[in-house]
């Protein structure tokens, strides 16, 4: 199963971990945390110590509803106007672990939705002329939860006592990663992936006729923005990999060296760290003049040739703690508060080593998952304004 991470000799430098007797983890060693972190795997109901459950009911759900409404109308013999509303939005259930209930990881109830408004109005000048005006809204948005954000399980549950970064609303527990084992509570990168797509579009165009040649000049003007809110693992997140219980803690031995099971058990997770990733919306203007010429040669031939010249101003960015009202305005802030252990320091105060010029590792509290204490945020890359 393991070794006993309390007692660790030398032998000509690298630290050797006596083993447990009859290689039992003793009860009174059993964090009640890691017993109930088991309690989230099912039973296997298939052969093989790995890959050896089944779950037949995991079946992917996918829900899209998409409407259209379009309406023409004459307001005289000379002007033309429509207007076209498109809308979709669904959702989606893949359980990509196959872990039932509250410790399902993947794309939990993800969701996408667009929408798009169109208003355009035609005028007749004459009988060789027409001006037309555009303008038009679309958005795209998606979000992606990485665990079941609804479910009522917090960490507190679990006996777990750890901070959230400010960007986190949800209480769910932590992702817990465990060697040859799937993860619970998440199994990605980020605890949700959240962006937005905003364009507003106005485009007058004027199209003029002279016998077999078409004229048409015209002037786009767009204002877009782009909000991406991927916050990481900002529950936290607590990897159980061998290393508390390997024999050699500072050479690993193969993978029959320690196990993750054993690290769980004992509440040693290896490594942990909690994201605190900022959002930002990002927006700017375009504007673009275009000339295209057309010249019809005969009822099945034509030929076209245009010009077209675009400016792009530089992006405004605004994140969240601007719209906090933060003293300076931050195109990015990113910290990962990490706790990585190591067996000269933790198991041998003797020989402890200088620590790490890291600025983050060792920010999190270890083996009893307190909280850790609070750290300010790395401000970087100033823009030129402010949010509103």
């Amino acid at each position: 199963m393991g070794v006993d991470v309390s007692k660790t000799s030398t032998c000509s430098s690298p630290y050797i971990r006596d083993p447990f007797p009859a290689n039992v983890v003793p009860l009174n060693r059993i964090s009640p945390i890691g017993v109930k972190l088991l309690s989230y795997y099912p039973t296997p109901n298939t052969a093989g110590l790995t890959q050896n459950y089944v779950f037949s009911g995991n079946t992917g759900k996918y829900s899209y509803n998409q409407p259209m409404v379009r309406w023409d109308h004459a307001l005289t013999d000379k002007d033309r106007v429509y207007t076209l509303i498109t809308f979709q939005h669904g959702s989606e259930y893949r359980n990509q672990t196959g872990i039932p209930g509250d410790a399902a990881s993947g794309n939990i109830w993800s969701q996408r939705t667009d929408f798009n408004v169109i208003a355009d109005w035609t005028r007749i000048l004459s009988p060789t002329a027409i001006f037309d005006l555009r303008a038009s809204f679309g958005r795209f948005t998606q979000y992606f939860p990485d665990t079941d954000l609804n479910s009522s399980l917090t960490a507190k549950d679990l006996g777990i006592t750890l901070p959230r970064a400010p960007t986190s609303t949800s209480t769910v527990p932590p992702r817990v990663t465990l060697d040859q084992f799937s993860d619970l509570f998440a199994n990605g990168t980020n605890l949700y992936t959240w962006s937005t797509n905003n364009q507003w579009n106005v485009v007058p165009t004027l199209t003029f006729a002279r016998g077999t040649k078409t004229l048409k000049v015209g002037i786009d003007m767009v204002y877009a923005g782009i909000g991406t809110g991927n916050i990481g693992q900002s529950n936290g997140q607590f990897s159980f990999n061998r290393y508390a219980t390997q024999h050699y803690p500072l050479r690993a031995g193969g993978s029959t060296d320690g196990a993750g099971i054993a690290d769980l058990l004992l509440g040693n997770p290896g490594s942990g760290f909690i994201d605190w990733n900022d959002t930002y919306y990002r927006t700017w203007p375009y504007f673009g003049a275009f000339l295209c010429r057309a010249c019809h040669r005969c009822s099945t031939l034509s030929a076209s040739a245009g010009r077209r010249t675009a400016s792009r101003a530089a992006s405004t960015v605004q994140t969240a703690a601007m719209r906090r009202g933060a003293a300076l305005p931050i195109v990015h802030r990113s910290r990962r508060l990490t706790q990585r252990r190591t067996a000269t320091s933790a198991e041998n105060p003797a020989t402890r080593k200088t620590p790490s010029p890291h600025p983050t590792r060792n920010a999190l509290r270890s083996a009893a998952w307190l909280p850790a204490a609070p750290t300010r945020p790395i401000l970087s890359a100033t823009t030129r304004k402010s949010a509103p």
